[in-house]
């Protein structure tokens, strides 16, 4: 499976946003549950987590910001089953990208540089290369790699977002379509 233009075939069994599996009726999902949006009329942590969790292998997807609305607070990575979507940071062995400050957050708010600066425009490319087998993540801001960093790991971890500002909107590429970048070498081109 390649990028854009270059012999592109979809993953077979991506996956997509639960829609039984978000905070409330706030979160709407469309695009084939794979476009979230903030529907509230007040600011609030909502968040979805996707159908399918793995405890190994390693998995690249995107995450396009479709409408970031000024002075939002995402988070988007992987989580637990029982994790806490009202919390915008994993309470768990999990991670969240949080693009307000460009960190990768741990439970209890512990958290490192992910190497990219913030990233909170609309527009966005956000690229996702997870290792749950070594527990290490790296993030691609639309087309540049941040840091390899460590987080937890361990159990079964399924992909999550979460948005915070009313019309907030991001939508994910789990490989049902073309990638905006390459795949790294070795990683499943999605997730499924």
């Amino acid at each position: 499976i390649l990028a854009a233009g270059a012999g592109f075939s979809p993953l077979a069994g991506a996956t997509a946003w639960n829609p039984s599996d978000k905070t409330s009726s706030n979160v709407a999902l469309s695009n084939g549950n794979l476009t979230v949006t903030n529907t509230a009329s007040s600011n609030g942590y909502l968040g979805v987590r996707a159908v399918q969790g793995r405890s190994s292998g390693k998995f690249y997807w995107e995450i396009v910001y479709d409408n970031y609305v000024s002075g939002s607070a995402w988070s988007f990575g992987v989580r637990s089953s029982s994790s806490n979507l009202a919390n915008s940071i994993p309470d768990d062995s999990g991670f969240g990208f949080y693009p307000a400050n460009g960190n990768i957050l741990f439970a209890g708010g512990d958290g490192v540089s992910s190497g990219v600066g913030t990233s909170n425009i609309t527009g966005t490319i956000i690229g996702i290369a997870v290792d749950l087998t070594s527990s290490t993540v790296q993030i691609r801001k639309n087309g540049t790699w941040g840091t390899l960093v460590s987080f937890p790991g361990g159990g079964t971890l399924f992909p999550h977002a979460s948005i915070y500002k009313p019309a907030d909107q991001l939508t994910v590429n789990f490989g049902s379509k073309p990638f905006a970048h390459d795949p790294p070498a070795g990683y499943t081109p999605g997730f499924a």
